[in-house]
């Protein structure tokens, strides 16, 4: 989910996501002579992430000018708040980067910068540094096309509703592992006078991630109808467990256990309604687990939901943060040497340290329990977290579709049916091989 959320205070979720965190350090890389003879120690790195930079990401760059004093750091110009969502094509376009965030190696993201041929191949940096010792597999096979490996995640994202473990105990200490438990549970909050569950649709509109998780836990980890099954199979949007999870939305927002100015409000709302106590469950990602840190201690954790039909949660996982180096970087080896600082270096440990969920394994042991207990750690089956596999049409369709639902104007069949249109259009018209991806 890349758009902005609070463009008036030049804030986008990424703000919020990756306020991101680092020591000190250098990268930890021991290399035979005629390997590191190519790792710069002088040179100049342009860098940019999607918000500008956040504070954990502002020590990194602060610890990595202390270890590579040689290698000099400035953040662009380039403003993704004021410029848009297709900040870092411009960005790229322009020669104004060496390193940029492209988001996520998906559909939305790599392929329509791939089309631009606006970036260069990471193959060398890769052997060189041996990131695929640290990447998570699949993270390095869908960031590939044609055989090369053009972007480099470096988080992971899921989707989840964060709640504070206090008011967690007062319900009975258990998440809840069916439809039936999480209604009631619902219900229960909603009867001590706090706004149960929420997120914000203004904006950029996050009930999506709601569905993700509904969906996900309906539809399973890969069978008929799930989200896997209609990003890289014969699935449609129409199938059941899609449109069941729809339903289910509308189902618990007419019995008001969804906040009722979800359309009004942004995500940043949200997520301070919950902070403050007024809401009890906030529909997020993974992104806020720092800022969570900070303002609650150990008080929050993160639960996803369960679908519709008694089916127990299943999480959503997915790519994103990923870095490019555009073809006409005037320092790719300098970008190369950062984004490897980050990977397996100080970058990685103080991000780790601070909350955040990342695609490396380099200091996995010091993450705090909240992301310990998450499948990309445990190890747990999960579904794919589908932002970012769809092209523009059918994620407007996706996205700025449900908020109609809620507001009236569509039903949850209503709704799939304009989705799976938008997602065949794009279809015809999409250069990849989905299967190769899978």
């Amino acid at each position: 989910m890349e758009k902005n959320y609070l463009r008036n205070k030049k804030l986008t979720r990424r703000n919020m996501m990756k306020l991101m965190g680092a020591t000190a350090g250098a990268s930890m890389i021991t290399l035979p002579g005629n390997l590191s003879a190519n790792i710069p120690n002088s040179g100049k790195l342009r860098f940019q992430i999607e918000t500008g930079p956040g504070t954990d990401f502002l020590k990194v760059v602060e610890e990595f000018r202390k270890d590579v004093p040689g290698i000099k750091v400035e953040y662009s110009q380039v403003d993704p708040g004021a410029v848009g969502p297709h900040w870092a094509r411009n960005a790229m376009r322009n020669g104004v980067v060496d390193l940029a965030s492209n988001e996520s190696p998906k559909f939305f993201f790599l392929d329509p910068v791939l089309e631009m041929d606006l970036l260069a191949p990471l193959d060398e940096y890769s052997e060189l540094y041996n990131w695929e010792k640290f990447i998570h597999p699949n993270a390095i096979k869908v960031s590939r096309r044609d055989g090369k490996l053009w972007t480099l995640p470096l988080y992971y994202e899921v989707t989840g509703a964060v709640y504070k473990k206090s008011l967690l105990k007062k319900l009975g200490g258990k998440e809840p592992q069916n439809w039936n438990d999480f209604v009631d549970m619902l219900k229960e909050i909603k009867s001590m006078g706090i706004i149960p569950y929420g997120t914000g649709q203004r904006g950029f509109g996050f009930i999506m991630m709601m569905h993700y998780q509904m969906w996900a836990s309906t539809g399973g980890v890969s069978g008929k109808g799930s989200i896997t099954d209609v990003i890289f199979g014969n699935g449609k949007f129409t199938d059941e467990p899609c449109v069941r999870a729809a339903q289910g939305i509308l189902d618990l927002f007419n019995m008001g256990l969804i906040d009722q100015d979800i359309l009004s409000i942004d995500l940043t709302n949200s997520a301070e309604r919950f902070f403050k106590g007024d809401l009890a469950l906030h529909s997020t990602g993974t992104w806020v687990f720092p800022e969570c840190q900070r303002r609650l201690g150990d008080d929050w954790d993160m639960l996803t939901v369960p679908g519709p039909g008694g089916n127990k949660p299943v999480w959503c996982l997915g790519e994103t943060e990923a870095f490019v180096i555009p073809k006409n970087a005037k320092d790719p080896k300098a970008a190369a040497r950062f984004l490897d600082y980050c990977v397996q270096g100080n970058g990685a440990k103080i991000l780790v340290e601070s909350g955040n969920l990342l695609s490396t394994s380099a200091f996995s042991h010091l993450a705090i329990p909240q992301v310990k207990k998450l499948p990309i750690v445990t190890g747990e089956p999960s579904s794919l977290l589908i932002f970012g596999w769809l092209p523009e049409p059918s994620q407007d369709a996706y996205q700025q579709g449900l908020g109609g639902m809620l507001g009236g104007r569509l039903s949850p069949e209503q709704w799939a049916e304009n989705v799976q249109k938008a997602w065949e259009q794009d279809l015809e018209t999409l250069n990849v091989n989905r299967s190769d991806l899978l």
